[in-house]
């Protein structure tokens, strides 16, 4: 694990990217601690925020939203796709079952004989994306 930070600001970034025997698998987690706020887990989107003129963080930002935990996918490609797109409601309603409510809605709960959430898929990252998050993996 690498730990990007930036300490004057009280903000870190712990960026691991370790191999799985399906194939390399990313995690990212945040952490902050100032006098206003203290947070950790995953808070890269109010990182993001709080440093919008940080090219570096606003990547690392867009590689989460994208690839994190991509050997932990609920649903194929088609399926990912198409939730991009559900209005989600908030705690205590489960994600999983209005996951699977519009799915069903829009023909794609069953793709392919893979029922959403039956089991985790992993999703290979690119050998740029690797090549990205390890220049990432320095101080920003």
């Amino acid at each position: 694990m690498k730990t990007t930070y930036c300490p004057a600001l009280g903000i870190s970034i712990d960026i691991d990217l370790r191999g799985t025997p399906k194939g390399k698998e990313l995690s990212i987690c945040g952490n902050i601690k100032t006098r206003e706020i203290e947070s950790c887990g995953q808070n890269i989107g109010e990182i993001a925020r709080l440093l919008p003129d940080n090219p570096r963080v606003q990547r690392i930002h867009a590689l989460w939203k994208r690839w994190h935990l991509n050997s932990m996918k609920g649903g194929t490609f088609k399926q990912e796709a198409c939730l991009s797109q559900m209005d989600v409601k908030p705690y205590p309603s489960s994600y999983y079952d209005q996951a699977c409510a519009y799915l069903k809605e829009h023909g794609l709960y069953d793709d392919g004989g893979y029922r959403y959430g039956q089991e985790w898929l992993h999703e290979q990252l690119p050998e740029c994306v690797v090549a990205e998050i390890q220049a990432l993996q320095n101080k920003f």
